[in-house]
């Protein structure tokens, strides 16, 4: 499996990057600077590719205008990549009790958890309006409902006085 990269920036170059490193890697792309940013925080690319400061500035970011060659951004991308890998060497030793379980068991714990975080920033968002986080999330309100009790998250909390 490719390593997965993300490319955020304006339409053209977005398009015009991704097709850059398209060979090598496993490329999603945004437009969205607030949905790039969130697929930033989680943690689940080897490498981002920011256009200009489409993104807010972070080490683990590949910076690149629209003087960038095509191909200096494959450079940037894999030479990103391969950090990413030796950290990931480093980090391994810290991570091994999560060896312990279950493969299932920790799939079950993961999702939990983000989906927790999830709907956390939706009701933020929608500042506790089941109907609107709904619309937004593209699911039906009593599915929101269920989730929100499964989750223990009261939307009152989040609704302005």
């Amino acid at each position: 499996m490719k390593p997965c990269v993300l490319v955020a920036g304006p339409p053209p170059l977005c398009r015009r990057f991704s097709e850059a490193v398209s060979e090598r890697f496993t490329v999603m792309t945004c437009i969205d600077r607030m949905r790039a940013a969130a697929l930033v925080d989680s943690g689940w690319f080897q490498a981002v590719v920011a256009v200009g400061e489409f993104l807010s500035s972070s080490p683990d970011v590949v910076r690149v205008d629209v003087n960038t060659e095509p191909v200096r951004v494959l450079e940037l991308v894999t030479t990103a990549v391969e950090r990413r890998r030796a950290a990931d060497r480093t980090e391994a030793p810290e991570l091994v009790g999560l060896g312990t379980l279950k493969y299932d068991e920790y799939i079950e714990v993961v999702r939990f958890r983000a989906t927790r975080a999830y709907l956390l920033g939706l009701m933020h968002r929608h500042r506790g309006s089941v109907t609107e986080a709904s619309r937004s999330a593209g699911i039906v309100r009593e599915s929101l409902h269920r989730l929100l009790r499964r989750h223990d998250i009261d939307a009152d909390t989040f609704r302005e006085p």
